[in-house]
């Protein structure tokens, strides 16, 4: 069973808005800095109530999350593990590109099976869930309540992959914006959404589309 032997909750927080995710740029691998929406992002998600009781706070090893997972770790008076599995989905020869700026062939197989093709040179959606859903497990070990803070595509694989939703549609969740949180509770072999894609902590003009907050039209 997906969640068998797991016991606790899992908040899954997306880093805060950088400058890739306002243009649309793939932004995996290379490393984009929170902008400073992106730094108040941090600071607010870090209060949501969804946090209360938070043991312990883990981060992919990208700059934009490991800030964003300073500020939750400070506001809750915990250590911020790095765990390598949670990093982005590498996206290969599309890294800082526009989707419109490469090869259109490609772009719609990939869009078609994410989960199987992979853009040149960069990662199956099937690969980045494997290791993504592995160290949400581990995290969960110990039971309680984990902070886990990462990217879009780790977020929407480990969504599909507990509620039991097809590999090949995991871009369909698509409201899991920068700055937001989703909610998991584990107890046994059930699993309970909590939450997807929670932006409520944001200011009401973020929240249209959190990741272009504050970039001039």
């Amino acid at each position: 069973m997906r969640a068998e032997g797991l016991h606790g909750e899992v908040v899954l927080i997306r880093h805060g808005q950088t400058h890739c995710t306002a243009p649309g740029r793939f932004c995996g691998a290379h490393e984009g800095v929170l902008t400073p929406v992106g730094e108040q992002m941090a600071k607010l998600v870090a209060g949501h109530p969804a946090l209360a009781g938070t043991r312990a706070v883990h981060t992919s090893p990208s700059a934009r999350t490991r800030a964003t997972a300073a500020a939750v770790a400070a506001q809750h008076g915990l250590q911020v593990t790095v765990d390598e599995r949670l990093r982005e989905l590498h996206f290969g020869d599309w890294e800082d590109q526009l989707p419109a700026d490469v090869d259109q062939e490609l772009l719609r197989r990939w869009e078609f099976d994410p989960a199987l093709f992979s853009p040149p040179g960069g990662e199956t959606g099937l690969t980045v869930m494997a290791r993504a859903v592995a160290a949400v497990r581990d995290a969960l070990r110990e039971g309680g309540k984990i902070a886990v803070v990462t990217h879009k595509a780790p977020v929407r694989l480990v969504l599909s992959f507990f509620l039991g939703l097809p590999p090949s549609r995991y871009r369909e969740i698509g409201n899991v914006s920068v700055g937001s949180l989703s909610h998991l509770r584990f107890a046994g072999d059930r699993v309970t959404l909590k939450a997807i894609g929670d932006v409520s902590h944001l200011p009401d003009e973020w929240r249209i589309a959190p990741d272009k907050a504050g970039v001039a039209a």
